[in-house]
């Protein structure tokens, strides 16, 4: 029987609550959800905390590479966001993680998380029977094996806020960009490009403080590590699972590197614009 909607304001309050006892009530459990995961051959889970264009695309690929985990996929992006809307909230969270978690290599379930999918997968996993006996990280303990997490950022915001923006404009995310295209003036560009590091920086920060607050303590890598030196950073990234890594590793890369002259002109100008501010102050 549908929720009544239409009754005084005095009795609406206690309809809801019943409401949402009983849709509790009918919910999965969490146990039923660990039992699930494990049963699925997951020892160790990996999180893959990132921002956009911090380079987590090309640790995806990598970490797939080596055939010794599987692909830390974006699970709680549009791959959640199309299954709500397919199953119009009739089918359990539970099902649909256990759908990702198949994907299990080694022991080793992987998944890229953003900060609004962390909090996505929390709101889910607090609407589970037995979930209101953890928080946060604990939450995340009580229905994942082994947690791991890898916090995954880049160290040129500037360079990071400016790839995150010629993405936009061309809705090409992996692969090559393509010309570059029309730029809006000078002003309203370098003001887009300070918007875009203040959001970066913010994520960056709000990362931080969840990893700080919650007690959990990442393995830190940059973007520029990857660059530089993919099969250390790889190497650090499945000695953090507990993986036993090969004395010759190899790794190849997916993806194909997208900053082209255009890019890095366009972040050299931006930078000599800044300078010639702060000189003028």
């Amino acid at each position: 029987m549908p929720l009544r909607t239409d009754a005084p304001d005095r009795f609406r309050g206690a309809i809801l609550k019943v409401g949402i006892r009983l849709r509790l009530l009918r919910a999965d459990s969490l146990q039923d959800l660990r039992r699930g995961i494990e049963n699925a051959g997951v020892q160790t889970s990996l999180f893959v905390c990132t921002t956009p264009r911090s380079g987590s695309n090309l640790l995806d690929g990598l970490l797939e590479s080596t055939g010794l985990i599987g692909e830390p996929s974006e699970d709680l992006g549009l791959g959640y966001e199309t299954w709500r809307q397919a199953t119009h909230g009739r089918t359990g969270f539970s099902t649909y993680l256990l759908s990702c978690v198949g994907r299990v290599r080694g022991g080793v379930a992987s998944m890229k998380v953003h900060g609004y999918q962390r909090d996505r997968l929390l709101q889910e996993l607090g609407l589970l029977r037995g979930a209101h006996r953890y928080r946060d990280a604990e939450l995340i303990a009580a229905a994942f094996p082994l947690p791991r997490y890898v916090w995954l950022r880049r160290r040129d915001v500037v360079a990071q806020a400016i790839s995150w923006l010629r993405a936009k404009r061309s809705g090409v995310w992996i692969g090559p960009q393509g010309p570059l295209g029309p730029l809006p003036d000078i002003e309203r560009l370098d003001d887009l490009v300070r918007e875009a590091v203040g959001r970066m920086n913010a994520e960056n920060e709000r990362w931080r403080q969840w990893f700080s607050t919650k007690g959990v303590e990442p393995l830190q890598l940059f973007y520029e590590q990857l660059d530089v030196d993919p099969t250390a950073a790889v190497t650090d990234v499945l000695s953090h699972v507990g993986v036993d890594v090969p004395e010759k590793l190899v790794v190849t890369p997916r993806t194909v590197r997208q900053a082209d002259s255009a890019s890095e002109q366009w972040i050299r100008d931006f930078r000599e614009r800044q300078g010639d501010e702060k000189g003028r102050r």
